[in-house]
Parts: C-alpha cells; structure tokens; sequence
C-alpha cells in the first residue's frame, strides 16, 4: 500500500490542507461504473482501489455507488448514466464504453459542469476531468518487444484475439504493437484480428478452431476478452512449445497459465492504482475545487512471466 501512494504522488498530489475541513455535513454521492457482468481479473484490482478510496472519503460523509453491466452493451452503459443521475450523484468514475451515444452524453454532462473521471478507458472525441489507467499504444510497443525478444529470428504469423469494438483500449494495443513491429521492420503477418465473447465456452470454442486452421501461426496476441479460454485452447491443442503467447491483466488464473506454458507473458496495469487514483481525483475536485496536474494519468506497464508471478 505504500509503494502505491508513493507512486501516486509521481502524478497526482492529493489536497494537504483538506485535512484541516471538517467533514461535510450533507452526504456527497458519487457513481463508479463499469463495464463487466462479473468483477474479476483487472476489474477486482481496480474494484478494490475504488473500495480503498471509498473508505478513505467515508469520513467526508462521501459515499460511492457502483454499477456494472455485461459486456458490452452501450445503451445499458447509458441508461446506468441516466440512472445514478437521477439518483443525485455529484460525479462519475466511468470505463467508458467507445460508442457515439456514450460519447454524446457524457460530452452533454461535461458541458453543464458536471465532473466525470474515466478509468481504464477513454472515449473518442470527450475530455473528461482526467483520465487514469494504462497507455495503450504504449502497451502495445511494449507486447512488440517482447514478441521480438521471445521469437526473434522467425517471420512472426500472430493471431490476434480481441474482445469488444467499443473499448477503444483493444484498438491501440493492437495499433502500438504494428508500429512499434514496422519501426524495427520486423517481417510480421497479423491474422485476424478474431473476436471472442466473454462467454468462456463459446470463447474457447472460437480460439481452438482458429488455432487448428491458422497452423502456420506462432505467436497470439489476446488484447482482451477472455483470455483463458485461449490459454486452454492453446493447451488443448499442444502449442504451448510452439507459439509464443502475449496477453494483459494478472490475476491468480493467469499465473497459472504461465506456469504451465500456455501463456509467455502477461502485461500488468496498476489495476488498483486506476481504482484508488481516479476515485481520489474525482472527491479532491468536488471538495476542494483541485485539478489534478494533469487530465491524463498513465498507470505503468508491469511485465508478468512464470519466474515472478
């Protein structure tokens, strides 16, 4: 916990002097929402910065209500909007799905005033009070280096597993990994890219059939959806000695992968770090009228193998 403020205060430096106010005496709600059925994996990080920032306000009488929706649904996501609205919320901690409805209404609740802070992804076309989580052209950069280090002589045939068109985050992963492959005029084939629900069944039944027709591949990149049901594909089909495997997010299902081969490497986000900081940043301006120093706050990318997961 104290590594991770330290490394907050790289960025973000929370209000000193707010700690001289008295709490406040009429409650302040705030809205959380985000854009998953279940809170696992990256979301259970970022869910727990968002209940450790949560605590921390408690005594500024702020209360957060969360809401989340299956995969990915934009008029569910606004209706959500509209109904923590309606519901008196001061200001919103959103992953936002990339859709013009979303777009518009949040540019329309921007306009009047109204505070809203974007976690773990952004939205074409808004500007919100600050956006926090992971670069994702830099994240992609950096799944090119290590698919160049890990495969370094042979033409890389790379499948491309994605989850959703509306998390504009999948998009530039994929659009850091190619520049950053053309930069070093690596000789690269993308195959796909093939999406895969977050319904793991049908996402393991889709991955094993790319897997045995697209034989030539050696080397996945899994920029979302559900990653293991491709990592049990790829066991399943015995290719774990074969293709070199790249995904994001750690949880304890994931180290597993990496221990048993079927998964290279995992590229990290400070899920909780994107929780606790966008939350603080959100409750520092509504008290205190503070702006964080910069509208976009990058978490850093953390490299996941076997040996230190």
């Amino acid at each position: 916990r104290r590594q991770r403020q330290m490394c907050i205060r790289d960025s973000y430096k929370p209000n000193k002097a707010g700690r001289h106010f008295s709490p406040q005496k009429q409650q302040i709600k705030l809205g959380f929402i985000c854009s998953v059925e279940r809170i696992t994996g990256v979301w259970a990080s970022i869910n727990q910065g968002i209940q450790e920032a949560s605590q921390e306000l408690r005594e500024y009488n702020i209360t957060v209500e969360t809401r989340q929706f299956p995969l990915y649904l934009p008029e569910v996501e606004l209706a959500l909007i509209d109904e923590l609205i309606e519901e008196g919320v001061k200001g919103l901690v959103i992953a936002p799905l990339n859709s013009p409805i979303i777009a518009n209404r949040i540019n329309e609740l921007i306009s009047q005033g109204f505070p809203i802070v974007f976690v773990n992804s952004e939205v074409d076309g808004c500007s919100p009070l600050a956006y926090v989580g992971s670069n994702y052209l830099a994240a992609g950069r950096t799944a090119a280096g290590l698919f160049n280090l890990l495969r370094p002589k042979d033409p890389l045939n790379l499948i491309v597993f994605y989850g959703t068109t509306f998390m504009m985050s999948q998009h530039q992963r994929v659009e850091g990994l190619s520049n950053e492959l053309d930069r070093c005029n690596r000789s690269y084939k993308l195959i796909g890219p093939f999406a895969i629900t977050a319904d793991p069944e049908l996402a393991y039944t889709t991955s094993q059939e790319i897997l045995c027709r697209e034989s030539d591949a050696n080397a996945i990149f899994t920029v979302g959806g559900c990653v293991s049901s491709v990592c049990q594909a790829i066991l399943d089909t015995n290719l774990t000695q074969k293709v070199v495997h790249i995904s994001y997010d750690i949880s304890p299902t994931i180290k597993s992968f990496l221990s048993n081969g079927s998964l290279s490497v995992a590229i990290g986000q400070e899920g909780v770090r994107q929780g606790y900081q966008s939350l603080k940043i959100l409750a520092d301006y509504l008290l205190f009228h503070i702006k964080p120093d910069s509208s976009r706050i990058f978490t850093h990318s953390e490299i996941y193998i076997d040996q230190n997961s």
